[in-house]
């Protein structure tokens, strides 16, 4: 029996410079990385 892999194309999306100040406002408020990635739907390690 033979095993096939599935491929995922992974898609990268840069951080728009709206997005880049989120951050930095939430961090400076002291939100985690984790909220902060929650808060805008991305993965923490962004």
């Amino acid at each position: 029996m033979t095993q096939s892999k599935d491929t995922i194309k992974k898609s990268y999306k840069q951080l728009s410079s709206e997005e880049r100040g989120q951050i930095q406002s939430l961090y400076e408020d002291h939100y985690s990385i984790r909220a902060i990635a929650k808060r805008l739907a991305r993965d923490p390690s962004t």
